[in-house]
Parts: structure tokens; C-alpha cells; sequence
């Protein structure tokens, strides 16, 4: 069976950086001992060329939460990902190129670039 990115990213944060984390879905809950909690929206890009589409809903339980918290996207066919905090992710939703339906974001990779 084929571990998916998003299990990966999971694991690593585990056990290659030693965090706490308690996943709830797409949900990471980050701790460490003497710092400050985080909670990170993952989300794995389901083509190899970069494409995610972010929840309206999911986002606004983000931005009413006092936490910390970021959203990391994983591009599939990459070693790499984009870690976007609140001020990325209201640039991306608010660019006139970012595609809105069915409460999602549609968020593609090169438009990225332009925005952060």
C-alpha cells in the first residue's frame, strides 16, 4: 500500500523533529515543549503539477481561532511544500486569478508565486 504525502508529513514532523502533534483530518495540532502551539491546515495537492482547493468554512475556523495556526501545502511530485500564513492566505483568496466554487479556493502553484 502507498503512503500518502499528507501520512509522510505527518511522520516526519514526528519523528524527524520530535513535535507532538494530534491530527484531526487535515488538522495538525503542533506542540513542543516551551513553545507556543501551532495548528497547521494540510493540504496535498491531488495533481503533480500543484493544485489545492482550501475551504472557506475550514479557513474561517482558522481565523477565529486566537492560536497560532498556518496552512502548508504538499505538491505530490516535489520534496517541497509552502507553509502560508495569514497574511499569504488573504493575499491568495483575495487575487482576482483565485477561482471560488463550492466553497472552495482553487489555488494552482504558479499563482502562488505571484503572491507570496
Amino acid at each position: 500500500m502507498k503512503i500518502k504525502l499528507i501520512d509522510k508529513f505527518e511522520q516526519a514532523l514526528k519523528f524527524d523533529y520530535g513535535l507532538g502533534v494530534n491530527r484531526k483530518r487535515n488538522f495538525f495540532h503542533i506542540s513542543k515543549e516551551f513553545h507556543k502551539p501551532i495548528t497547521l491546515y494540510v493540504k496535498e495537492s491531488v495533481l503533480d503539477s500543484g493544485f489545492w482547493g482550501l475551504n472557506e468554512n475550514q479557513l474561517n475556523i482558522l481565523r477565529s481561532n486566537e492560536d497560532q495556526w498556518a496552512v502548508v501545502l504538499l505538491a505530490r511530485s516535489q520534496h517541497f511544500g509552502f507553509f502560508l500564513k495569514l497574511e499569504d492566505i488573504n493575499a491568495i483568496c483575495d487575487d482576482p486569478a483565485t477561482s471560488f466554487s463550492v466553497n472552495d479556493y482553487k489555488i494552482h502553484e504558479p499563482q502562488l508565486s505571484r503572491n507570496l
